[in-house]
């Protein structure tokens, strides 16, 4: 039969600027069966939450491109959404996968779609990848995740 691997939203971006070397920042909570490794942040929330892989062993250390600002905004997002989240920076590509048990572009045809929080929500998961690149790209300042 037919398995599903990744259920959810998945960007892919391509940027004509290449990352020190690749890396794998993923929720630790997740079933994929991914590698584990032993490199470490120095914000231990972080560390708790997410695995950090990078396939190159003789590498021990974030890309330049992955600032704490983005570790910070990364944590808050989980816990915003509350789903696994996954960014990959490999060469000069950005991918980012936002896992949900949803279709996220039905609409709802028997209840309202007016609530803020349900259109708050949608807004994050199209906007937070797009401000993650735009940050990894431009190195420009990321905005706080939630909208008031």
């Amino acid at each position: 039969g037919k398995s599903i691997f990744f259920k959810g939203l998945f960007f892919v971006a391509e940027t004509n600027k290449f990352v020190d070397h690749d890396v794998i920042l993923r929720s630790n909570d997740n079933d994929y069966n991914l590698p584990k490794s032993d490199i470490k942040t120095n914000q231990p929330a972080f560390d708790k939450e997410f695995d950090l892989y990078i396939p190159d062993a003789s590498k021990s250390t974030l890309p330049s491109q992955v600032d704490q600002s983005l570790l910070e905004n990364l944590l808050d997002f989980k816990h915003f959404i509350h789903n696994d989240l996954f960014i990959s920076l490999i060469g000069n590509k950005i991918y980012i996968g936002i896992t949900h048990e949803k279709d996220l572009f039905e609409p709802h045809l028997f209840t309202s779609n007016q609530s803020f929080d349900y259109m708050n929500l949608h807004f994050q998961d199209i906007y937070f990848p797009i401000n993650v690149i735009q940050h990894l790209v431009d190195n420009t300042q990321l905005e706080p995740v939630k909208v008031s």
